[in-house]
């Protein structure tokens, strides 16, 4: 999406499991851990201007 100066849009993006997921050696599965995630938007990493909280719960996702 490209903005002009000062312009304000809404963007939704939608994030799929595997995006807050690792790799379970040990079960030889991708997990999700419970807890919350951040996620951030901005110009860079030392201008981030919007962030979020994201709940998730522990779960194993199929590839």
């Amino acid at each position: 999406m490209t903005l002009d100066p000062a312009e304000r849009r809404e963007l939704t993006l939608a994030l799929p499991p595997r995006a807050f997921s690792y790799f379970d050696t040990r079960a030889q599965a991708w997990r999700i851990e419970a807890g919350r995630f951040e996620i951030s938007a901005g110009f860079s990493v030392a201008d981030i201007s919007q962030s979020a909280m994201l709940p998730m719960v522990d779960s194993t996702i199929a590839v």
